[in-house]
């Protein structure tokens, strides 16, 4: 199985906008959020996962470099796991 990009994980398309993105966060957020699903095991984890891809797709300079690392121009997505190349960048600068 690939990993999920953030797109995939907020259900959005790439060129989605600023909107989209908070729309699409907020749904996300209420369906995993911990506290409104004590009963789900999993839900922490999620909520956790769609906060980290909010993170990096609402800030532009974020996105823009995490575009890159997905899908570099001119180039098919690599069978990476793109959180993992995210933070190992970022840490680095």
């Amino acid at each position: 199985m690939r990993p999920k990009t953030a797109y995939q994980i907020l259900a959005l398309p790439t060129g989605a906008t600023r909107e989209q993105i908070e729309n699409n966060f907020r749904k996300m957020a209420m369906k995993y959020h911990p506290d409104l699903h004590p009963d789900d095991p999993h839900a922490a984890r999620n909520f956790k996962e769609v906060a980290e891809a909010y993170e990096v797709l609402s800030n532009r300079i974020t996105r823009r470099e995490y575009d890159e690392i997905i899908q570099p121009k001119g180039k098919k997505f690599p069978r990476i796991n793109y959180w993992r190349v995210y933070r190992k960048k970022r840490r680095r600068k």
